[in-house]
């Protein structure tokens, strides 16, 4: 069932921003809300022409341009730049998919979501950024793509619930890698010193 994955992630982060993140952080609200409006409005779409866009697409764009202003870590360009090339990278496989799908020999999700994820984590180093960049490259790809077939009068959905299932497998990915980041940072950080301070006493 297409969203299946996409709600379960989706329910999943509201409860641990509603009840888990700490009250005196600033964004605990606005980020509780936005992730049940995102859900609510999912079902959502109208249409342009041969294409549907989906109402929670500008609701995701508008989350995206937030945290670029919060996340600008490096030069502005070059996180626009690493946006470009995941979006042409999305736009890429949704293509090859079409033209040529032969070569898609594993589930399908899978594969975009782990292309994405793998992109983002090598092109930014930090973990907003990298979030930032996945939502932002994914819509545009979106985007792209329309754009591309619709002059083949091909119909198609702008943020359908497939996308938002390869969106959110692919954020698990990245979440999941900016987690085991973290944790091994805190590792060395405490356990260097342990390490040489049990040194030094045997010396």
């Amino acid at each position: 069932m297409e969203g299946l994955f996409f709600y379960w992630i989706g329910w999943s982060l509201w409860i641990i921003v509603t009840f888990f993140v700490s009250k005196a952080n600033t964004y605990r609200y606005l980020a509780s809300f936005a992730l049940l409006l995102l859900i609510i409005i999912t079902p959502y779409h109208f249409p342009i022409g041969t294409t549907e866009i989906g109402v929670s697409f500008f609701l995701l764009y508008i989350a995206a341009s937030f945290l670029f202003v919060k996340s600008q870590c490096g030069h502005p360009l070059y996180l626009v730049t690493c946006m470009l090339i995941v979006s042409f990278a999305y736009c890429a496989f949704l293509c090859f998919e079409m033209f040529d799908p032969i070569w898609v020999v594993f589930n399908r999700d899978w594969m975009l979501a782990g292309m994405l994820a793998c992109l983002v984590i090598l092109l930014h180093k930090q973990a907003l950024s990298r979030i930032c960049i996945l939502i932002f490259a994914a819509l545009n790809g979106e985007v792209i793509f329309a754009l591309i077939i619709q002059k083949y009068g091909f119909p198609f959905q702008i943020g359908s619930f497939r996308f938002l299932d390869v969106l959110s497998m692919a954020f698990v990915v990245v979440s999941g890698w900016n987690m085991i980041e973290y944790l091994a940072g805190y590792l060395e950080r405490n356990l260097n010193p342990l390490v040489k301070e049990k040194q030094n006493y045997h010396e």
